[in-house]
């Protein structure tokens, strides 16, 4: 996201395109952190 973000407004400003790879990548990130804590334990029937 560091480069894609100054990638995004050197080459087309106008459309802010980074935002679909980060909403993207943050929300496969913030599965895995609830998974590492446990979030999903109860969820899954044990």
């Amino acid at each position: 996201m560091v480069v894609l973000v100054p990638v995004n407004f050197l080459t087309t400003p106008d459309e802010p395109w980074f935002v679909l790879p980060m909403v993207g990548w943050g929300s496969v990130l913030a599965l895995h952190v609830a998974w590492v804590m446990g979030l999903f334990d109860g969820m899954m029937g044990k």
